[in-house]
């Protein structure tokens, strides 16, 4: 399985990945619709999960991990979804009032066909194709909270908190694709400076100390716009931009959350040594650049479900940005002394 990311059309223009992905993120979120993770559950209004109920759908479960709670997701190429009870192996499908499990082919079918709409960022709203409703609930006897393509708006009730229900995750074989990359937003500046006098009438060696704080930023984002809550177990190696250029270095972080930013600082001594001519005020200025880097990376999931399966998919379209210095080095200015004036005899 593979997620992907790649160039899409927005007026007549086509839009690179960086375009897609840094620029006009509202466009493409806009074009696309939402990217539903593969496996999926739904908790309601009434903070029950929605489960299958004989044929019907009904917010009713109260722990994530019940079988009858796991729908597998299928999206279409035009981002439209199908929605499947994993319990049931069957798919959602919509009357004009109720949402029922029993469709084992959903294709050529709108009432099998849903479009979701993004509220925030755990939050949707889905759209039925066979009347174009939202899905809401409806409470039947025994106070149930049934599933129902009844109401035209996003309301309370027809909103969709989006759950995962995986019970461990692992990422790992991460790889940058560094021939896809950017460096911007470089600048250049002093980050340490120190100087040396010399009043004698020879030329002197002298050792130099600078201190500086190096700092790097980090983020990994993935291309899902639905940021839901579920912790995975990776490990990232860290680009780094070295002479303007893209290359990797040897750091790893393990403790890497989706869009979070780890920042670094890290004191650094530095000693240069000098020759400062004679009578002569030596300035040394210790330059360096600092700019971004995109990189694009792909990276293998493995999730486990809470029936003991094991899925692994190829993840594609995720993205790091990251900011350092680098093209350190020294420069030296020099300025003539005056001699030094003799104290007058007291």
């Amino acid at each position: 399985m593979k997620a992907m990311f790649d160039v899409w059309q927005f007026e007549n223009r086509a839009l690179s990945c960086w375009d897609a992905l840094f620029h006009f993120p509202k466009i493409i979120e806009h074009l696309l619709g939402i990217s539903h993770p593969k496996y999926v559950a739904f908790k309601g209004h009434n903070n029950k999960y929605l489960c299958v109920r004989e044929n019907y759908l009904a917010f009713s479960a109260d722990d994530i991990g019940e079988t009858t709670v796991a729908c597998e997701t299928f999206v279409t190429d035009d981002r439209k979804v199908h929605i499947k009870f994993i319990c049931a192996g069957k798919f959602w499908w919509a009357d004009p009032k109720w949402i029922w499990v029993g469709y084992e082919d959903p294709r050529n079918n709108d009432g099998t066909t849903f479009r979701p709409v993004k509220v925030d960022d755990k939050t949707i709203g889905l759209i039925n194709l066979g009347n174009n409703n939202f899905r809401t609930t409806l409470t039947g006897q025994n106070d149930v909270a049934w599933l129902s393509p009844a109401v035209p708006t996003i309301t309370k009730e027809a909103k969709l908190t989006v759950e995962e229900p995986v019970l461990t995750r692992d990422i790992y074989d991460v790889k940058y694709d560094l021939g896809n990359s950017r460096v911007y937003d470089e600048t250049t500046f002093i980050i340490a400076k120190n100087f040396a006098s010399n009043y004698i009438q020879e030329p002197t060696h002298m050792d130099m100390k600078l201190s500086y704080t190096n700092i790097k930023t980090s983020t990994w984002k993935s291309n899902f716009p639905l940021k839901l809550a579920m912790e995975a177990k990776m490990e990232f190696n860290v680009p780094l931009i070295s002479q303007g250029n893209i290359e990797m270095s040897g750091e790893f972080h393990s403790d890497v959350k989706w869009e979070e930013t780890k920042e670094s600082k890290t004191l650094v001594d530095v000693v240069h040594t000098i020759v400062v001519p004679a009578m002569t005020k030596v300035t040394v200025n210790l330059i360096a650049t600092k700019g971004k880097c995109d990189v694009l990376f792909t990276f293998m999931q493995s999730d486990t479900l809470y029936d003991g399966t094991i899925v692994t998919t190829e993840v594609q379209g995720a993205s790091y940005t990251g900011s350092n210095y680098y093209s350190i080095h020294f420069e030296t200015e020099e300025t003539k002394l005056e001699p030094r004036k003799n104290p007058e005899p007291l």
